[in-house]
C-alpha cells in the first residue's frame, strides 16, 4: 500500500500529538468503558484528533502503523520476532488449561476489565405492553358498550 507524503506527515504529527496533556482528551477518555485496552485507546485518539484537529482515516492509518512496524523489524532482521508480531504462538489446549488455572495471562487473548458501567441508568419512555388479563379485560369492556 502506497502512502503520500502528506499522509506520512499527518500520521507523524498524530503520533506525536500530546494526549496526555490534552485535557478535554483525557476527561472524554475517563468516560469510555474498557478505557485501559491499547485498541481502545488507539481509537478514542483517533476519533478526538479527527474531530478536534485534523482528519484522519484510520484503516489507513492503522496500515501505515503496521507497515512501519514491519519495517522497523525487517531492519533488525530477526524473522522469527517478524512473524511472532503477526500471528500469536499456537499454544497446545493442555498448556492453556494450565496457564488459566495458574491465573496466568493467555498469549493473544484480549483482557476486558472487571468493571461495571458506573453512569446513571437512561429512564424508560415507553409504555409497558399490557398483560393478558388486561386485554381480555379491554376486550370484555368493549363488547358491553
Amino acid at each position: 500500500m502506497y502512502f503520500t507524503q502528506a499522509e506520512q506527515t499527518a500520521f507523524k504529527q498524530f503520533d506525536a500529538y500530546d494526549f496526555n496533556g490534552d485535557s478535554q482528551f483525557q476527561s472524554g477518555l475517563a468516560t469510555i468503558p474498557n478505557s485501559s485496552d491499547s485498541l481502545v485507546i488507539e481509537k478514542a485518539k483517533l476519533f478526538y484528533y479527527s474531530r478536534a484537529v485534523s482528519a484522519l482515516d484510520h484503516k489507513r492509518y492503522f496500515a501505515w502503523k503496521a507497515k512501519s512496524t514491519d519495517n522497523a523489524a525487517s531492519v533488525n532482521d530477526d524473522d522469527e520476532a517478524n512473524s511472532s508480531s503477526k500471528h500469536p504462538p499456537s499454544i497446545p489446549f493442555a498448556e492453556v488449561v494450565g496457564m488459566i488455572t495458574r491465573g496466568e495471562e493467555v498469549p493473544g487473548i484480549r483482557q476486558i476489565a472487571d468493571k461495571l458501567n458506573h453512569q446513571i441508568p437512561s429512564q424508560s419512555t415507553t409504555k409497558a405492553p399490557p398483560k393478558p388479563w388486561e386485554i381480555q379485560h379491554q376486550d370484555d369492556t368493549s363488547q358491553q358498550q
